[in-house]
């Protein structure tokens, strides 16, 4: 690909979710277009919460890392401030529960500040679980509540089963 990277179709949440369970915000970045050159915020000084923070310039550390499973929340907050709010409030939920497990890791990034090249979504949030094995990742197609996400952890993480 030259400079600006194709962007991949994002998949469809699960028709038994309603608007009020499943919280998409429109995609602000739509028309943009992401070069060889990403945008980061400066990596964080001390990144050692129960949810860790992923900008442009640490993204590949983090999601790479083959001895942890990666679980990313991509999203904007410039279309719905309130409802990601509330998503970001679930993510650290996670985030504590399983924070006693070494090898899984939950991380959140804001892509209206942060680019990865070749990366970039049609809806957000994307939720995205980087294995161990399988680092070009699993999309998380569910109602966006403790219990779906518990599900799907269980469903495609052998380290959060082991937890």
């Amino acid at each position: 690909m030259g400079a600006a990277q194709k962007k991949p179709k994002q998949a469809f949440f699960d028709d038994e979710y309603d608007d009020e369970e499943v919280l998409i915000v429109e995609d602000v970045m739509a028309n943009e277009t992401y070069s060889d050159n990403p945008k980061s915020e400066p990596i964080p000084e001390v990144n050692d919460g129960n949810v860790k923070v992923i900008v442009g310039d640490n993204w590949n550390e983090i999601v790479n890392d083959t001895t942890r499973d990666v679980f990313v929340l991509y999203y904007s907050p410039v279309s719905d401030a309130k409802k990601v709010h509330q998503l970001i409030g679930l993510w650290k939920l996670l985030g504590k529960y399983v924070s006693p497990a070494d090898d899984i890791v939950i991380a959140m990034m804001d892509c209206s500040k942060n680019t990865v090249k070749g990366l970039c979504f049609d809806v957000y949030p994307t939720l995205i679980l980087y294995t161990k094995e399988n680092k070009q990742g699993i999309l998380y197609p569910a109602a966006l509540q403790l219990f779906s996400l518990n599900n799907f952890l269980h469903d495609y993480s052998q380290s959060f089963r082991d937890f």
